[in-house]
């Protein structure tokens, strides 16, 4: 089994006599919905995965509930119970998912984890995010490493901001020009 062009809706589930679908199966079609099974891409226009997992999808309307996808572009996403590599979509809703890269133009997550959040409208609740790029983030209980936003309304806890980030390296390049400079006089007094 290796590629399957569906034009109307195509489902797939092992427990309904189907065979699993393998690593190299791409699926198409207007609707598609999979169930416990492994496919390397997804065309159609709607997707719903549940326990399944998918190399890339590409649809304008994904949802998958307790999956692993590697990278998703979609108009309308959302994911509960799930691990993402990498999303771009317009409108991002998320529960309880482990995501490295997500770039939005809305987001709303809660209990997430996320690498990197690029967003204009970040919602987000009880959740911890690396490095959030934003022009408005909204939320409460959030945990961040670094974020830069024109906007906050929240309960948000970053551990560097722009104004530490720069006291840091600027702190950072006076330690090692110092260094550097002893490093130097002793070398000329050795010669």
């Amino acid at each position: 089994m290796s590629d399957m062009d569906i034009q109307e809706e195509f489902e797939l589930s092992p427990g309904e006599g189907q065979p699993a679908v393998g690593g190299g199966t791409s699926v198409s079609g207007e609707i598609v919905n999979l169930s416990q099974v492994n496919v390397n891409k997804i065309d159609a226009e709607m997707v719903r995965m549940a326990q399944s997992n998918a190399g890339a999808i590409n649809a304008s309307e994904v949802n998958i509930r307790q999956g692993i996808a590697g990278q998703v572009k979609a108009e309308r996403f959302s994911m509960q119970s799930g691990i993402l590599g990498r999303v771009d979509t317009g409108q991002t809703d998320m529960t309880s998912n482990g995501t490295v890269v997500v770039r939005a133009s809305q987001v709303s997550a809660t209990a997430s984890n996320i690498g990197v959040l690029s967003s204009g409208t970040a919602d987000l609740h009880d959740s911890r995010v690396g490095v959030i790029i934003a022009r408005e983030l909204n939320g409460d209980a959030i945990r961040a490493g670094l974020v830069l936003t024109r906007q906050v309304n929240g309960n948000i806890q970053v551990l560097m901001d722009p104004p530490r980030v720069m006291l840091a390296g600027m702190t950072a390049g006076v330690a090692v020009g110092l260094v550097l400079m002893v490093i130097d006089l002793l070398s000329r007094r050795r010669r």
